[in-house]
């Protein structure tokens, strides 16, 4: 599990086959989150949004990576499903 932030050296050690993908999702994210935070916090009848404390109440997006390299020798693999 890593905690994401755009400036973070976390993405470096992430497996490169996927590593693009998920960059681009928590772009995408990012602003679905805010909006979706403004619309709950419009239905509570909140006026005024502090951006001083939108990091609080957004909370910080976790990722989470499972990568399954390919195996060398996947006959070597009794009873194992395919990672393909």
């Amino acid at each position: 599990m890593h905690f994401y932030a755009p400036d973070d050296e976390g993405p470096k050690l992430w497996p490169s086959v996927s590593k693009d993908q998920v960059l681009e999702f928590m772009k995408w994210a990012t602003p679905v989150i805010r909006k979706l935070l403004e619309v709950l916090l419009k239905g509570l009848n909140v006026k005024e949004f502090d951006d001083s404390k939108e990091s609080q109440l957004m909370g910080s997006p976790v990722v989470t990576l499972i990568h399954y390299p390919m195996r060398p020798n996947p006959e070597l693999a009794s009873g194992a499903t395919s990672t393909l």
